[in-house]
């Protein structure tokens, strides 16, 4: 009878000692773990990237295409693509016209704010065929969208999809 009343005294401390060492283990494993892989850097989020660039920001990575739009006529391609940053929380369109295209072209990345106001944009001119051209970004907490064009401003206000002299992604 002393035996087992011995083993039930010292079992329960036994294994209380084993969690707390199983605990200590885990915890110096994430600390670890943490100290092995720190969180990517960026150099904004949400509104402070609004007129940055997406690229020295450290938005590139992870990017997600939101959109493809291409139009090709008589011996010219192109390609706009819109793009969102899950980790900067921001959207920014890329223009590359390929081909014997000797026109010019304004990639613009356009905005709504969030609650109203007037619309605003980020235009660039592209004069270069084969150059990957890029605007710069807007928050995802407006309504965004991308397009390119021969003209200035919105080919494309009604949203069909296809403007008169350009082309657009949807609002996101």
């Amino acid at each position: 009878m002393k035996t087992r009343s011995l083993f039930k005294a010292i079992s329960p401390a036994i294994v209380l000692i084993i969690i707390q060492l199983t605990s200590a283990s885990a915890a110096a494993e994430d600390r670890d773990r943490s100290l092995s892989a720190p969180a990517p850097l960026v150099g904004c989020t949400w509104d402070g990237c609004a007129g940055k660039d997406p690229d020295p920001m450290g938005c590139q990575p992870g990017r997600m295409l939101l959109q493809q739009v291409t139009s090709q006529a008589e011996g010219s391609y192109t390609e706009l693509n819109y793009f969102y940053s899950p980790t900067c929380r921001s959207a920014w369109a890329e223009l590359v016209v390929t081909g014997n295209d000797h026109f010019v072209w304004y990639l613009t990345n356009w905005r709504e704010p969030q609650f109203g106001g007037p619309t605003t944009a980020h235009e660039v001119e592209v004069l270069d065929i084969g150059v990957r051209y890029r605007t710069a970004m807007w928050s995802w907490n407006d309504s965004v969208k991308g397009c390119f064009s021969g003209l200035h401003g919105d080919p494309d206000p009604q949203g069909t999809g296809d403007g008169l002299s350009g082309s657009c992604t949807r609002w996101f």
